[in-house]
C-alpha cells in the first residue's frame, strides 16, 4: 500500500539537520565592513610605537570588542533575534571619548633614581643662604640643590667651629656629605659624580667635612674610578679621562681654600699613592699619576703661573702611542720621558717632577727604569741639576742588601748582585750627568766586596775546602784576612783531586778575579796553585794546554815571582807539551793512523787512547 505524500515529508523533514542557531562572520570580512561605513578608522591613524592609544584607536578598539562579544553570544533554544545595526556596530549616544589625552611631558627637574639618598632636611635645620661674599673667589651664587638630599651633618670640632661656620654661612643650602657616603666605595663614586653635576662649587661642602674623613676615602675612590674602567684602552676611555679629571680638580679645590690650624698633608697627596698603586698594576693609565704629580708640584709652588687646567691639557698633549724601543718600558716610563721633554723645551724646571715620580718608580717597579731614564737623560743632553734624591735612593737600595742573611737562597743573592750592579751603572751614569762628585763609590765597592766574598765562602763551604779554624768565619772579617783566606783556598784547590781539572781552573780563576778587582795583593802562594791548576795538572793527565793559558800564567807569575821563574815555566812547559803531542802521535801511528797526517790530542783523549 502506497503511503500518502505528508508522511513522506514528514519522514524527509525528521531525517535533515536541525537548523543553525547563529551565523559566524569572518574577521577579514566583518572588519572589511566596519571600514566601510567609518572613515576615519584608516591604518594612519594608528599610533605605532605607544602603549596608550589616541582617541581613534581606542574607538576602533572599543567597537571591536562589542562585535567580537556579540558574535560570542550563544542563545540556548529558539531562534536568534534580528538583525540589530545598533547592537552590531555600537552606535554610541556620545561619540566624544570620556576621557582627555595628553602627551607625555618631558623630563624636568627629575631626581635621579640609582642612588640610595637619604630623605630631605626638615625646613627647621635648614640655614637660610646668605649673601655672596666679594672677599671669597670661591663664592658661587648658584644654589646647591643636592644638599635637599643629604643629611645633617655632626657639629665640627671646636678648634675649627669658627672657621667652619664661616664657610657654612657663605655656602648656600650647605649640609656634609660624610654622613652620606656608604661603605661601598662604588657608591662613593656615584655620590660624588652627582654632587659634581649639580653643584658648581662643591668644594663648600666638602670644605666643612674634616680633611680626615676625606683623606679615609680617597683610596676607596680611587680603587673604585679603576673597578669602573676595567678595560685595556685605558686611555682612549673618555668617560673615565673625563671622571678622574673632575676628581682631581676637586680635590684640588678643596685644598685651595684657606684652612686654620696647621697644615696636614694636602688630598691631591694622599690620591698620588693610591695612583700609583693603580697605575704600576696596569689597573688604570698612567694620565691620572701624571696629573696628580704636576697638581701636587703647582700646589707647592714649583711651577709659578700654571693653573690645573693648563696642567691637564699639558699632560694630555704630552700622551703618545707607544713606540717601539730596544728597551722594555712601561706606559708611565714613556710618559714621564714626553714630559721631561717638553718641560724642557719651554724652559719648565722638571727637577721637582723627578723628585716625586723616581721614588715611586722604584718603590713599586725597583730601580731598573731608573737606569734606563738615566741613559735617555745622557742621551738627550738633559742636565740633572739635583742628584741628591737619587743618592738617598741608592743608599736606600744598598741598605736593603748591607746585611744579607745566610739562609738566602740562590736566587736572592743572584736579586741582590744585580741590584747593586744596577747600582754601580747608574752612580756611573750620576758621575757624568751631575755637576758635584758626592758619590757613594766608595760604599758602593766595600759592598760588592762583601757579596762576592760571602759567595767564596759559600762555595768553600759547599766543596768542604775552608779550614777547621775558618768554618764559623762570617763576611765581615779585615781585608788582610781575606787575602789570607784566600791563598789557604787557591792552595787547597790545587791539591784536591775530588774535583775535575775544569771545576779547579773555574775555581782558581775566580779567586783571581777577586784579588785583581779590588787591588788586593797576590803571593807566590797564589800563582804556585795557579801553576798548578792551569799547567801541571792538565799535561799530567795528557790533556792539550793551550799557548793562550801559558801567556796569562807567566805573566802573573813575573809580576809576582820576577821573570827568571816565569821563563823556566816557559821551557818547561814547551817541553813536556812536545813530548805529549810526539806521543799522541805515535800512539795514533800504532792503531793504523797515516803518519802524514795529525794526530790531535784532545782527541786522542777523548778516544780513550792516551
Amino acid at each position: 500500500m502506497r503511503r500518502p505524500p505528508i508522511v513522506c515529508r514528514r519522514a524527509v523533514q525528521s531525517i535533515q539537520s536541525p537548523a543553525l542557531q547563529h551565523a559566524w562572520v569572518p574577521d577579514d570580512v566583518l572588519s572589511l565592513a566596519v571600514h566601510r561605513f567609518f572613515r576615519i578608522s584608516c591604518p594612519h591613524q594608528r599610533r605605532h610605537g605607544s602603549n596608550v592609544p589616541g582617541p581613534l584607536e581606542a574607538r576602533r578598539r572599543a567597537t571591536k570588542r562589542r562585535m567580537t562579544a556579540s558574535a560570542n553570544f550563544y542563545p540556548q533554544d529558539g531562534f536568534p533575534p534580528p538583525l540589530s545595526l545598533a547592537a552590531l556596530f555600537g552606535f554610541r549616544s556620545s561619540p566624544q571619548p570620556s576621557w582627555r589625552y595628553e602627551p607625555p611631558s618631558p623630563p624636568k627637574n627629575v631626581e635621579p633614581l640609582d642612588l640610595p639618598l637619604d630623605p630631605p632636611i626638615p625646613p627647621s635645620s635648614v640655614r637660610q643662604p646668605a649673601s655672596p661674599s666679594a672677599n671669597d673667589p670661591h663664592q658661587s651664587a648658584t644654589p646647591l640643590s643636592f644638599s635637599q638630599n643629604i643629611t645633617q651633618t655632626a657639629v665640627p670640632e671646636p678648634a675649627t667651629a669658627l672657621a667652619c661656620e664661616t664657610r657654612v654661612n657663605d655656602a648656600p643650602g650647605t649640609v656634609d656629605t660624610s654622613q652620606s657616603m656608604s661603605a661601598d666605595p662604588a657608591n662613593d663614586e656615584h655620590q660624588v659624580a652627582l654632587m659634581a653635576a649639580r653643584a658648581a662649587n662643591v668644594e663648600d661642602e666638602l670644605s666643612c667635612i674634616p680633611k680626615a674623613q676625606i683623606r679615609a676615602r680617597i683610596s676607596a675612590m680611587a680603587f673604585a674610578f679603576a673597578k669602573e674602567n676595567r678595560t685595556e684602552a685605558h686611555s682612549s676611555n673618555s668617560t673615565h679621562v673625563h671622571d678622574m679629571d673632575a676628581w682631581l680638580k676637586l680635590l684640588h679645590r678643596v685644598d685651595s681654600r684657606p684652612a686654620s690650624g696647621v697644615q696636614a698633608v694636602s688630598l691631591v697627596d694622599t690620591a698620588v699613592v693610591p695612583l700609583a698603586k693603580l697605575t704600576f698594576t696596569k689597573q688604570i693609565g698612567p694620565e691620572a699619576l701624571m696629573k696628580a704629580l704636576l697638581t701636587t708640584l703647582v700646589q707647592r709652588g714649583a711651577v709659578k703661573g700654571v693653573s690645573v687646567e693648563q696642567v691637564f691639557d699639558f699632560v694630555a698633549a704630552c700622551v703618545s702611542p707607544p713606540k717601539p724601543r730596544r728597551r722594555r718600558s712601561s706606559p708611565i716610563d714613556q710618559l714621564l720621558e714626553n714630559v721631561i721633554l717638553r718641560m724642557h723645551a719651554e724652559s719648565i724646571p722638571y727637577g721637582g717632577l723627578l723628585e716625586l715620580a723616581l721614588p715611586l718608580i722604584v718603590r713599586y717597579a725597583r730601580i731598573d727604569p731608573i737606569l734606563e731614564f738615566l741613559h735617555m737623560m745622557e742621551d738627550r743632553g738633559l742636565p740633572l741639576h739635583d742628584r741628591g734624591f737619587i743618592d738617598k735612593l741608592l743608599k736606600k737600595t744598598l741598605s736593603a742588601s748591607q746585611n744579607p742573611n745566610a739562609s738566602l737562597t740562590d736566587a736572592q743573592r743572584q736579586r741582590h748582585a744585580f741590584e747593586l750592579h744596577l747600582c754601580q751603572k747608574i752612580q756611573a751614569v750620576l758621575t757624568r750627568l751631575a755637576a758635584e762628585a758626592h758619590t757613594a763609590q766608595q760604599a758602593l765597592l766595600s759592598l760588592q766586596a762583601r757579596r762576592e766574598f760571602q759567595h767564596i765562602l759559600d762555595r768553600a763551604r759547599d766543596a768542604h775546602a775552608l779550614p777547621l779554624a775558618c768554618r764559623s768565619l762570617t763576611a765581615d772579617i779585615p781585608t788582610a784576612q781575606r787575602v789570607e783566606l784566600i791563598h789557604q783556598l787557591a792552595h787547597h784547590y790545587s791539591l784536591d783531586k775530588t774535583h775535575s781539572h775544569r771545576e779547579s781552573w773555574r775555581a782558581m780563576y775566580y779567586l783571581y778575579h777577586y784579588l785583581q778587582r779590588h787591588s788586593l795583593p797576590i803571593g807566590p802562594l797564589f800563582t804556585k796553585a795557579v801553576v798548578q791548576v792551569s799547567l801541571v795538572r792538565p799535561l799530567s793527565e795528557n790533556r792539550f794546554v793551550s799557548a793562550r793559558r801559558l801567556i796569562w800564567v807567566c805573566r802573573l807569575v813575573a809580576r809576582v815571582e820576577g821573570e827568571p821563574v816565569a821563563r823556566d815555566i816557559e821551557s818547561a812547559f814547551w817541553q813536556w807539551r812536545g813530548d805529549l803531542i810526539r806521543h799522541a802521535k805515535c800512539v795514533f801511528v800504532g792503531v793504523g793512523g797515516s803518519p802524514q797526517d795529525k794526530a790531535h790530542v784532545g782527541t786522542m783523549k777523548r778516544l780513550g787512547l792516551i
